[in-house]
């Protein structure tokens, strides 16, 4: 091959080359280009759409309208419905806030529900009321002593025992628990007092002793919140009548009656100081008062109809 043979077959060579390489470089990038503008699927975010369900949406609403017309229902003194309300708002609080707002306004609720009918003496709605908290809410302890207590106070002793026996191991309750079934254990073996009941009617007399000087018979009243004795008496006893007053509620209607603290009010061993009492006639032959809830509670009892006596068996 000839010197111009050669130099043209070498020009030659470099276009080619030179056309690849612009090739290549032309290809890369629009290859660049078009991966950009188009990923592949596989290099692709996905884009995920959170939906918020409804419900969940409405929920804090919910909650914040029934704790409203909880509120309305405690200034109406409506405290039966605000329970039952809340009940409703205990399931649906999510919130560590929200639950500690329910567990305030039921604490709240309860107290004054039973002051409520502690005041109208209807003792038997407030262990239902309990019972109801208690299957509503059997997570809640405190409602279990609540009505053993009560039923202790009642003279139920045998009906708080299977109440106490559930919540015995519990974390917090469970010492206060433990101690009241050993102090029944130990009433039912040590009464101080074995009262004898007279029968009046469908109803009872008891014996007391007043300020350690002074026996009177007075008619048994679970559902008086405090004794009443006969003015004729505290006069007997040196007790001025001219101090504070009350207001009672009796067969007769609403009364004022003056509240005197006697020293002692006594059966058997059973006694308790500084006792306030209702200065008031009671309608009945032979009747120098009603004997309350006040004295009764001091003390775990059980009154036995059948067998016609009244048992005091340990001071609370």
């Amino acid at each position: 091959m000839n010197e111009r043979s050669t130099g043209g077959f070498l020009y030659t060579l470099m276009l080619i080359l030179l056309g690849v390489g612009i090739g290549l470089v032309a290809g890369y990038f629009l290859w660049v280009n078009v991966e950009e503008r188009h990923p592949p699927d596989k290099l692709r975010q996905p884009v995920i759409e959170i939906q918020v369900p409804k419900e969940k949406e409405e929920a804090p609403k919910q909650f914040l309208a029934l704790e409203t017309r909880i509120s309305d229902a405690l200034v109406a003194y409506d405290y039966g419905v605000a329970i039952e309300l809340l009940l409703e708002l205990d399931l649906l609080a999510a919130s560590d806030p929200e639950i500690g707002r329910v567990s305030d306004l039921l604490e709240e609720s309860v107290k004054l529900r039973v002051v409520q009918l502690e005041s109208r003496g209807r003792f038997a709605e407030i262990d239902d009321l309990y019972e109801s908290l208690n299957y509503a809410m059997p997570e809640r302890a405190e409602y279990y002593l609540l009505l053993a207590e009560h039923r202790i106070r009642m003279g139920a002793a045998d009906a708080a025992l299977p109440v106490l026996a559930q919540i015995e191991n519990h974390a917090r309750l469970g010492a206060r628990a433990r101690d009241l079934l050993e102090s029944l254990s130990v009433s039912a073996a040590e009464p101080l007092a074995r009262l004898k009941l007279i029968p009046r009617g469908d109803q009872f007399l008891v014996s007391v002793t007043i300020d350690k000087r002074r026996e009177a018979t007075l008619l048994l009243d679970t559902g008086a919140s405090m004794t009443v004795l006969d003015p004729s008496i505290l006069r007997s006893l040196g007790y001025s009548l001219n101090g504070q007053v009350a207001t009672f509620s009796t067969a007769n209607g609403t009364l004022r009656a003056p509240v005197i603290a006697i020293e002692s009010l006594e059966t058997g061993r059973a006694g308790v100081s500084s006792l306030r009492v209702g200065a008031l006639v009671v309608d009945g032959e032979g009747i120098d008062g009603l004997l309350g809830m006040d004295y009764l509670s001091r003390f775990n009892f059980a009154l036995d109809q059948d067998g016609g006596f009244l048992d005091l068996t340990s001071e609370r």
